[in-house]
């Protein structure tokens, strides 16, 4: 994985993922940076709270990519 992918998994423990919740994550790591791309996939519950997320900090919509396979 590159320096600019970070995986969120919540039942998978290994050393190149953060062991939690996407959004845990995010409020932990602060991340707000609005000129990045953020790419989600996973559940509907987890996209929507996830972006409504990343919005209420000020990222534009445009810069959040979803793709929900379950």
């Amino acid at each position: 994985m590159g320096d600019h992918y970070i995986r969120c998994c919540s039942r998978e423990k290994s050393g190149s993922t953060f062991p939690g919740r996407v959004t845990d994550y995010l409020t932990e790591a602060g991340i707000s940076d609005p000129g990045v791309n953020y790419y989600l996939c996973g559940r509907t519950s987890m996209v929507v709270e996830t972006r409504d997320l990343l919005i209420s900090k000020g990222i534009p919509f445009n810069k959040i990519f979803a793709e929900i396979y379950f």
